[in-house]
């Protein structure tokens, strides 16, 4: 079987770049990996740089060039990276690569739904008589993933989703990240597989450690944004009267609060946005993990890619009960209602053994089911199906 994927990763030196989606690069590098690692599949690989529009990432276009990745040539497509403009450039460049690469009978895979990428891929559908699998991380409509965004932004969101309903009928397969968005894309249980992400061996040789009362500490990566909770997550830390320190990683609208608070109360530390190299050495000197995110709307269609890169660390894991996690996640993960999260600190805080048994459980757990091979194959299992 011949797969043309359609990545989203960042192969090039981004330091002190910023706007860039690091959390899509990471994923959809995995499944690309893992896809490597496949010895019955053919593979050629198309890569889109998850980057946000000029003026916000400086990179006014992106130039086409042909990388070398873990010994598979690349495509690195070529775009004009300005508001609006960036869907008619991405959508030729991309249907000008794929119908160079794709006979009748291949599949196109493509990581993130874009109305570009839709489009591009429905072209080599009808010419070329190609298959189209998504990988759908998130819903693209604004009210449920940018609960924040602007008027405008929002309608014209909106616009953009009633385009790409058009094209979801050349889509023949979908691996969904949660089991309700085929209820949002109105498709056939059938013709959808959920994936709620995976892991890499990033953690394979921790050591494991425990944790001195003198030096606890709560950690959150990710969107630093109100939306999600951070407010909540530094209030209750800066109530607690214990030496319980917070560490804080990521961007987001809830930076200047944050920073705010650090500067009356030492124990809460904000560092910026880190690579992803970083972020893992970052989880790893954490006592306890947090993803303070409540139950929205949107929750429902989405899986948080942290709970994964969490249960990997060792670490013992605290969140709400999101309507997105699965049920067999339950047993592995702490649950919190909203009102309770600093006395679930301090819970795990005072009975620090139990909660790092757990979270040696739900380590083993993500290692063995979720891990990128594992995923990646039951991904091309449901191809071939």
């Amino acid at each position: 079987m011949k797969i043309i994927y359609v990545s989203s990763c960042i192969f090039r030196d981004t330091k002190n770049e910023k706007f860039i989606d690091y959390a899509a690069s990471h994923v959809s590098e995995l499944f690309l990996r893992g896809i490597n690692k496949a010895e019955t599949i053919d593979c050629e690989v198309v890569n889109i740089e998850p980057i946000t529009p000029w003026p916000k990432n400086k990179k006014i276009s992106v130039k086409e060039e042909v990388c070398n990745i873990e010994g598979k040539s690349v495509l690195n497509i070529g775009f004009i990276n300005t508001f609006l403009v960036k869907q008619v450039s991405l959508r030729n460049s991309l249907a000008k690569a794929l119908k160079n690469r794709v006979c009748k009978g291949d599949w196109i895979l493509i990581y993130g739904l874009t109305t570009p990428r839709l489009i591009a891929a429905s072209k080599c559908a009808k010419l070329l008589g190609c298959k189209v699998a998504f990988i759908v991380p998130d819903l693209p409509n604004p009210q449920y993933m940018n609960p924040g965004g602007g008027e405008l932004y929002k309608t014209l969101k909106n616009l953009d989703v009633s385009i790409q309903r058009k094209y979801y009928k050349y889509v023949d397969k979908w691996i969904l990240f949660s089991e309700k968005m085929s209820d949002f894309f109105k498709i056939d249980i059938t013709d959808c597989i959920v994936i709620e992400g995976m892991t890499d061996d990033i953690h394979e040789d921790q050591e494991e450690k425990g944790k001195d009362k003198d030096d606890f500490i709560v950690a959150y990566t990710g969107s630093v944004a109100f939306a999600y909770g951070l407010k909540e997550l530094v209030d209750s830390v800066h109530k607690l009267d214990e030496s319980i320190k917070l560490n804080i990683a990521g961007t987001g609208d809830a930076v200047d609060y944050v920073k705010k608070i650090s500067e009356t109360d030492d124990r809460i530390q904000y560092v910026g946005a880190l690579p992803h190299s970083e972020i893992y050495e970052f989880q790893r000197k954490a006592s306890v993990l947090v993803n303070p995110r409540g139950n929205l709307e949107f929750t429902k269609y989405s899986f948080p890619s942290k709970t994964l890169e969490y249960m990997l660390a060792g670490i013992p894991v605290l969140m709400q009960h999101l309507d997105g996690i699965p049920k067999e996640y339950d047993g592995y993960l702490n649950y919190y209602s909203k009102e309770k999260l600093g006395e679930e600190i301090l819970e795990i805080y005072n009975n620090y053994d139990k909660y790092i048994d757990k979270a040696e459980k739900a380590r083993l757990f993500v290692k063995e089911k979720k891990n990128y091979i594992y995923q990646t194959n039951k991904l091309i299992t449901f191809l071939k199906g």
